[in-house]
Order: C-alpha cells, then sequence, then structure tokens
C-alpha cells in the first residue's frame, strides 16, 4: 500500500506548470469538445481522508442532471465506492482537467484561487478565494472548524439540489460482499500462518505523516488492555501500514511494544495494496487508529472503531459513522 506523504513545493509548481501548459493548449485547440462536462477538482494538498468525508459532492452534481459528463480529479486514490456514470482520473492530467464547463472546489485550500484562475474564473464554484471563508462568487461561508468536515458541501447543496444528506453513506454488507469477487481479494484465512481468524481481530493504523499527530503508545496499549479484560476472548493484531519506509519502520516500533497486549500481532505494512489493507479491515472485529485516512476508510466500511486524536483538529470534525468513537488527547 503506498501512502501520500506531503505534497513538496516543486510537485506544487510543477503540477501549476503543467496546467498553465495544458490550458494554452486547450485555447487554441481547433477541435472543441461539444459536451458539458463538470469537473469535481480535490487539489494537490487533499487525501483520500478528505475525499473519503466529502464523497456526497458527487450526488449533489450527479443528481443535478444538467451536465453531459460528472467528473472527479484528485491526487490521492478514491476509495469510496464510485458512482455510475461518473468519470475519476488524476489530478496530473492535466490536459483533461482543462476540458471542463464548470469547475467545483469542494473545500478549501492555497492553491484553489491559483487553479481556479488558470482553468477560468468564471467557470469556477465554491471555495476557490485566497481566504477560507469565501464561497461561489458573490455569497460569503465561514468554514467552522469545530464542525464535521462534510458541512462544507452545505452551500453546495443549497445551489445543486437540496434535501440530501451530506454525511458519506456507509457501505452495506452487499457492497462490502462485492470485495470477494476481486481476483486479488485478501482473506485474513490466507494469514493463517500469522494470524488466527478464530479471535478477536482488532485491526491497527496509528501512523500519521507528522509525528506529534500520533498518539501515544501507551494510549494504545492502556485501549487493547480494556478491550481484552471486556471481551475476556484471545485478540489478534494486524497492524496497518503502507511501503513508505518511516512508517515501516514506526509500526516495528508499535508491534514491538504491543506484542505483551495480545496473543498475536502481524505488521502488514508495505506488504499489500490498498485494496487488500481495506480487505483486512472489513473482516477485522474493531479499529484502533490515528487522525490518518485509514480511520476514515474504517468508518467508511462501517466498522466499530475507535480513533485517537491529537491534533491537528478537533474530534467532531472527522467524525460522520456513529459506530465511530472519537478521544481527544
Amino acid at each position: 500500500m503506498k501512502r501520500r506523504e506531503d505534497i513538496s513545493l516543486i510537485e506544487f509548481t510543477k503540477f501549476l506548470l503543467n496546467l498553465i501548459i495544458s490550458r494554452i493548449k486547450n485555447i487554441f485547440r481547433l477541435k472543441k469538445f461539444k459536451h458539458k462536462a463538470c469537473i469535481i477538482i480535490f487539489p494537490p494538498a487533499l487525501g483520500l481522508g478528505d475525499l473519503i468525508i466529502l464523497s456526497r459532492i458527487v450526488d449533489l452534481v450527479k443528481i443535478y442532471l444538467k451536465f453531459d459528463k460528472v467528473k472527479v480529479a484528485a491526487s490521492a486514490p478514491w476509495v469510496d465506492n464510485k458512482r455510475d456514470g461518473v468519470e475519476y482520473f488524476n489530478l496530473k492530467d492535466t490536459d483533461q482537467l482543462v476540458e471542463g464547463d464548470l469547475y467545483i472546489f469542494p473545500t478549501y485550500t492555497f492553491l484553489n484561487f491559483i487553479i481556479s484562475h488558470i482553468l477560468n474564473n468564471k467557470k469556477s464554484v465554491g471555495y476557490k478565494y485566497m481566504t477560507p471563508k469565501t464561497f461561489l462568487n458573490k455569497e460569503e461561508f465561514y468554514i467552522n472548524d469545530r464542525r464535521p468536515y462534510f458541512e462544507r458541501l452545505g452551500p453546495l447543496s443549497k445551489n445543486f439540489i437540496s434535501g440530501i444528506s451530506l454525511k458519506p453513506i456507509i457501505w452495506s454488507q452487499q457492497e462490502i460482499n462485492k470485495r470477494k469477487l476481486r481476483s486479488d481479494y485478501l482473506s485474513i484465512e490466507d494469514l493463517k500462518l500469522c494470524i488466527n481468524s478464530k479471535n478477536y481481530i482488532i485491526s491497527i493504523s496509528v501512523y500519521n505523516f507528522y509525528e506529534k499527530f500520533r498518539p501515544n503508545i501507551k494510549i494504545i496499549q492502556d485501549l487493547l488492555k480494556q478491550k481484552k479484560l471486556e471481551l475476556k476472548r484471545k485478540i489478534s493484531v494486524i497492524v496497518i501500514g503502507s511501503n513508505k519506509k518511516k512508517e515501516i519502520e514506526y509500526n516495528r516500533f508499535v508491534c514491538q511494544e504491543l506484542k505483551q497486549y495480545c496473543e498475536e500481532i502481524f505488521n502488514s505494512s508495505g506488504l499489500f495494496s490498498l485494496d487488500q489493507s481495506i480487505d483486512l479491515l472489513t473482516q477485522s472485529n474493531y479499529y484502533f487508529g490515528a487522525n490518518n485516512g485509514i480511520s476514515n476508510i474504517a468508518q467508511i466500511i462501517g466498522l466499530n472503531c475507535t480513533q485517537i486524536f491529537v491534533g491537528p483538529e478537533k474530534p467532531l470534525v472527522r467524525k460522520f459513522s456513529d459506530k465511530a468513537n472519537i478521544i481527544y488527547y
């Protein structure tokens, strides 16, 4: 599994230069595209967790029925269920990015202002200005950073389709079962040399790119002890992680510190794809995690979970599942 780390200034600059080139090429293209396309843009600063929490923007636009094509452009992977008739592409494909008739920015990032002006400011709506308070062309909408993140779609729902819930849609069991049809589906039974599937399975992902936002390991130890006393069952732990060297090393430390609090522990860091890591989560009984993308996946699949926040956001901001218990330190 690959994890998107912080995007460097070089990557931002490269993206903007490519976008300018694509825009110039598009202006002078002799053959113009006739379809009416709406492109929802998630700039490079946004991770897969942001895409999950703001996923209902796709439904708002699709139900609106005013566009021949609805597309989603993002740097991070789209892990939520893909909507029929919607195209998903990487933000680096700037030639495709300039082909929109309307551009939507569903949340604020400092790049929105620059991107919207390169593409066409008059065709851009949403959080496209220098400050996070300004929405659309004339209306102001102040982001309350203590309120749920998905509420940022509120003004868009008024301009497209109002009356539908802005909360991400939790996956049904039927949708989870469909994953088993993939050729690369990973069953916990495949890990029988490391994990006893008859035990109570807890998945853990406590890594955050910023060290100060990783929960203290003692918190996880205490949560495991509490869980074991509560269940009176054998516990097996699966540590979920990407193939990034720093994360693999950190998760080795996590395994070392937690091994006395469970019957067995397996470090899956770097061994499996993102899809396969999600497979393991869907077969787990519980999840402990930091403020990271994996924790948002745990919520969207409807897994009972505890998320440990040590910043930078307030706990309520990232909660959207009734099965999520969020604690703040």
